[in-house]
């Protein structure tokens, strides 16, 4: 008696092993094809919508992916095709069909590039001047219009001469 209800639980243990390998790789496999060509698409990515399953597929447009739910509904997206929701049941060969891209106006400009421009250069030379009071020598710089079109001002300077130490 021992025997025979040890015989059983082996077959018992046997077939729920057997069924949970079953249940446990339950696959769905299909390939994705251009609607136009027929030629495979490859790298499509497909997945389980509304969930975290997901593929790639293969070079060849091929793809396994682990889900069997016939309830289910499968997502394929690859650039340059339009997206495609599909039945777990009808994925076996899908087809996409092509979409063109259109893309908004491009502006191109030249590249923005840093420049100085010296305005009112001076010569080079030293001079002396013996004078017995103080002294303001300036120099005036007529406004041109070509200033307008300097949207950014990066620096301005300003140089001075003077005996007295720390004077701007």
């Amino acid at each position: 008696m021992r025997e025979e209800r040890s015989k059983r639980q082996e077959k018992r243990y046997l077939l729920v092993f057997l069924l949970m390998g079953f249940f446990g790789f339950s696959q769905t496999k299909g390939v994705v094809k251009d609607s136009i060509t027929g030629q495979p698409i490859p790298y499509v990515s497909v997945w389980v919508e509304n969930e975290t399953i997901g593929t790639t597929a293969e070079e060849n447009g091929e793809f396994i992916i682990n889900t069997d739910d016939k309830n289910k509904n499968l997502v394929f997206s690859v650039l340059g095709y339009e997206r495609k929701v599909v039945k777990v049941s009808d994925a076996v060969s899908v087809l996409l069909s092509p979409s063109a891209l259109e893309l908004g106006e491009i502006t191109i400009t030249n590249k923005k590039e840093k420049k100085q421009v010296e305005i009112g250069k001076t010569k080079s030379v030293i001079q002396e001047a013996f004078d017995n009071g103080p002294r303001m020598d300036a120099k005036f710089f007529p406004y041109q219009k070509e200033y307008a079109r300097t949207k950014w001002i990066q620096k301005v300077t300003i140089l001075t001469d003077s005996k007295v130490e720390d004077a701007t």
